[in-house]
C-alpha cells in the first residue's frame, strides 16, 4: 500500500469532513438501502451431494429502514430487507464472488430479515458523518429446491454489526454508504430435513449453506423534525439565541457559545479564559490595562501611569521624593515633601518670577516685573493718597512727554503693571493765558498724551482715564501773574482712583 498517497486521501476526507455537521436529536430518518448483500458459510464441512461447496452467489438485498436521533450522537431504529440470491451447482470454489446468477443454480434462497440497530456519530460536528453501528435482528429464511420444486424454512436470531459515511444533499436528504455484518447467533426454527440442503438439517451454524453475510450497501434517506440547525451546534434554529456559532464550537442549551469566566468572551475566542468575575476585558477576552504598564486594571493601584515607564506588582512608578512624578521621568528627584511639582517634578512657579510657590508671598505677580526675595514686586503701588505731578517741556505744536517726563511715567508704568489692579486718572492743566477754548483743548490733548504713552509701555488701556480741565481758577496752584506761577499751573497729575 502507498501509504503516503493513503495519508493524503484521509487528510481530504477528514477536512471535507470537518466543513459542516448533521443534526441528528430529534429527528426521524426513513430510508431504502441496497443493492446487494455476500452470503458467508463459515463451515469447513459443509456437503452437497458428497462435495465440499460454497454455493450461494452474490445476491440482491432491498430495504427500508426508520430511526430516530435519540441524541445528537445517537440513532435507534429499525430495518426490513429482502434477500435472494442462488446458488451455483458447478462451482467448489468460493462462489460468493460471483454476482447472481440463475444459469446453474439447483436451489434459490430468500429471506425477509429484520433487525432493531443502533448508529453511534463518532464526530457529530462533522458534515460527512463516520458512524458506527451494533444490533439484533430476525432472519426468515426459505429455501427452494430448483429441482423438486419443493420448499423449506429456517429462522435465526442474529447480531449485527458494522460502520459507514453520511454524506448530506440538502437539510433533509442525505446518502448513507455503510458495510454491515449479520452473524447467527441461534436458530429458532427450521423444517430442513437432512439432506434437502446439505448432510443434516440447518439446525446448527456449521451445517447451514449460509450463517452470516455482509450488506455493502448505498442508503437514501430522508431527515425531518427535530427542526433546522443551520448552524451545526445541535440546537435547532427556533430555539437557537446565537444562530450564526461557527463550526465546532461548544455550545450552551441556548445554542450560545460557552463562557466559562462570564465575561463576555466565549471560549473559543479567550485568550484569558480564567478573567475574575465582574473585571472588564478586551475583544479577545483579557483583562483592561488602560495605561499599558502590564498590570491590568482591576489589579492597578496607579492606572495613569506614564507610557513606558517601569512599574512594580500593583502598577505604581517608583517615586522616591513622593511629588507624584516617577523617578524616571523626576528632574527633580529630592523635592521636599509636600512641596507642588510640575510634569517633571520640579517645584511650580506659576508667576514665573523666579520664587517657588511654596516661599512665594505675591504668586500672582505679571510676568517680567521684578521681585524681592518673597517674590513680590520691588516697587510700590501707587497709593491713593499719592500725586505724581508732571511739568513737561512740550516741543512746538507737539503733546508728546519729554525726556525728563518720559523717564518719570516709565517708573509709574511699571508700578502700573506690578500691581494690575491699579486704576489711575489723568488731569491736563493750563495756566490763565490764552482763550478758554484754546486752553480747554491744550490740557486734554496733554492728558491724553501721557495715558496714550504709559499704554505704550503696556499699561492697558482700561486701567486709566484722562481728562482735560483747561484754565478753570479752582484748579490753579499758583500766581497766574508770574512765570514761576504759571509754570507751575501748567502741570499733568496722576492720581490713584477705586
Amino acid at each position: 500500500m502507498n501509504w503516503k498517497r493513503f495519508a493524503v486521501c484521509l487528510s481530504l476526507v477528514l477536512l471535507v469532513a470537518s466543513a459542516g455537521a448533521a443534526d441528528m436529536k430529534g429527528k426521524t430518518v426513513i430510508g431504502i438501502r441496497g443493492p446487494v448483500f455476500v452470503p458467508l458459510f463459515g463451515g469447513s464441512d459443509f456437503m452437497l451431494n458428497n462435495v465440499r461447496k460454497q454455493p450461494f452467489q452474490i445476491g440482491w438485498d432491498f430495504g427500508i429502514e426508520a430511526k430516530r436521533g435519540i441524541s445528537n450522537q445517537f440513532m435507534l431504529g429499525i430495518t426490513a430487507n429482502y434477500l435472494s440470491t442462488y446458488d451455483d451447482s458447478t462451482r467448489t470454489d468460493p462462489s460468493h464472488v460471483a454476482l447472481n446468477k440463475s444459469d446453474h443454480a439447483m436451489g434459490k434462497l430468500t429471506g425477509m430479515a429484520f433487525g432493531l440497530e443502533g448508529d453511534w456519530f463518532m464526530q457529530p460536528n462533522w458534515k460527512i458523518q463516520p458512524y458506527l453501528l451494533g444490533g439484533i435482528g430476525l432472519d426468515f429464511w426459505k429455501m427452494k429446491n430448483l429441482v423438486t420444486k419443493t420448499t423449506h424454512n429456517s429462522s435465526d436470531f442474529n447480531f449485527k454489526v458494522g460502520g459507514g459515511l453520511v454524506f448530506p444533499i440538502t437539510d433533509n436528504f442525505t446518502l448513507d454508504a455503510q458495510v454491515k455484518l449479520t452473524t447467527t447467533i441461534s436458530n429458532l426454527s427450521q423444517s430442513v430435513p437432512a439432506g434437502f440442503y446439505g448432510q443434516s438439517t440447518w439446525k446448527y451454524r456449521a451445517d447451514r449453506p449460509i450463517n452470516g453475510y455482509l450488506e455493502p450497501s448505498i442508503g437514501l434517506s430522508f431527515m425531518f423534525g427535530g427542526g433546522l440547525d443551520h448552524d451545526h451546534d445541535g440546537v435547532v434554529d427556533g430555539k437557537d439565541n446565537c444562530p450564526d456559532t461557527p463550526q465546532g464550537v461548544k455550545v450552551d442549551k441556548k445554542g450560545c457559545p460557552i463562557d466559562s469566566d462570564g465575561d463576555g468572551v466565549a471560549d473559543y475566542l479567550d485568550k484569558c479564559p480564567n478573567t475574575p468575575a465582574g473585571v472588564k476585558v478586551d475583544a479577545s477576552g483579557c483583562p483592561l490595562d488602560s495605561d499599558g504598564d502590564g498590570v491590568a486594571d482591576y489589579l492597578d493601584k496607579c492606572p495613569n501611569t506614564p507610557a513606558g515607564i517601569k512599574v512594580d506588582a500593583n502598577g505604581c512608578a517608583p517615586d522616591a521624593d513622593g511629588d507624584g512624578v516617577p523617578d524616571q521621568l523626576d528632574k527633580c528627584p529630592d523635592t521636599p515633601k509636600g512641596i507642588k511639582v510640575d510634569a517633571s517634578g520640579c517645584p511650580l512657579d506659576s508667576d514665573g518670577d523666579g520664587v517657588l510657590d511654596n516661599a512665594d508671598k505675591c504668586p500672582d505677580t505679571p510676568r517680567g516685573v521684578k521681585v524681592d526675595s518673597d517674590g513680590c514686586p520691588i516697587v510700590k503701588k501707587i497709593a491713593e493718597t499719592e500725586k505724581i505731578t508732571l511739568h513737561i517741556n512740550y516741543a512746538t505744536n507737539s503733546y508728546e512727554p519729554d525726556e525728563k517726563s518720559k523717564h518719570q511715567l516709565d517708573s509709574v508704568a511699571e508700578r502700573i503693571i506690578a500691581y494690575p489692579d491699579t486704576k489711575i486718572h489723568i488731569s491736563g492743566y493750563t495756566d490763565s493765558r490764552g482763550s478758554e477754548q484754546k486752553n480747554q483743548t491744550l490740557s486734554e490733548n496733554r492728558a491724553n498724551g501721557v495715558m496714550q504713552y504709559l499704554e505704550s509701555k503696556g499699561v492697558h488701556k482700561d486701567c486709566m482715564t484722562a481728562k482735560g480741565y483747561g484754565m478753570n481758577p479752582k484748579y490753579y496752584v499758583a500766581d497766574n501773574k508770574t512765570e514761576a506761577g504759571r509754570a507751575q499751573n501748567r502741570r499733568v497729575e496722576i492720581v490713584s482712583v477705586k
